[in-house]
């Protein structure tokens, strides 16, 4: 009888260091992903949000952080005034499920970083996701020559992709970041960027 509590126990500690819901998720997070946040300032935003009230402080750069949206699932914080942080946690097909990490650090072009980890906040070195070829992310008019598309291609080189997840379903949106220009440039390559979706089918973004 004190073997199966004891193993009782052991089952619930081990299963209690597995996040299963975004505040969950978003406390346990290591504080080497944000060292300028404790465990401590990530509890109070939660507590914030779950209040129905403005959710944020300062932090130990000084900075402002700031939560926007925390659902079961989702998050999207502005750590700082150069980072944004965005959290999904995803079921598996095998009922696991995954957490799902976009960085978007803007300077002021914005650009995206994406990893994964388990519920435990063990980083999985595979990307959870096809190869996303990045030619698509613009098209070329039928009425405009190659050499002005590559004209204008360039105008976007060295090409920084931004990515964001979705609060309302499982996916990814992304595409490239327009960089400083002339606002009459801006105008010109808007028209000509195209954003790519992924969405999450149990075992990677697809």
């Amino acid at each position: 009888m004190k073997r199966l509590i004891l193993v009782f126990m052991l089952f619930q500690a081990v299963w209690g260091m597995h996040a299963q819901t975004m505040r969950e998720v978003w406390i346990q997070m290591p504080d080497t992903i944000a060292p300028y946040l404790t465990e401590s300032n990530r509890t109070e935003l939660a507590d914030y949000m779950d209040m129905g009230v403005e959710a944020e402080l300062k932090n130990a750069l000084g900075d402002t952080t700031r939560v926007s949206c925390m659902t079961s699932d989702y998050l999207s914080v502005q750590l700082n005034a150069a980072t944004q942080l965005e959290l999904k946690l995803l079921e598996k097909r095998d009922g696991g499920k995954v957490i799902c990490m976009v960085t978007t650090y803007s300077g002021p072009a914005a650009e995206s970083a994406l990893a994964f980890y388990t519920t435990s906040w063990e980083k999985l070195e595979q990307p959870l996701m096809r190869p996303v070829v990045r030619a698509r992310f613009m098209q070329q008019p039928e009425d405009m020559s190659d050499e002005r598309f590559e004209e204008i291609r360039g105008m976007l080189e060295p090409a920084l992709v931004e990515m964001h997840l979705s609060s309302d379903d499982r996916s990814l949106i992304m595409g490239y970041s327009l960089p400083e220009l002339p606002e009459e440039d801006i105008v010109m390559i808007k028209p000509l960027l195209v954003q790519t979706k992924l969405n999450w089918n149990g075992e990677r973004f697809n």
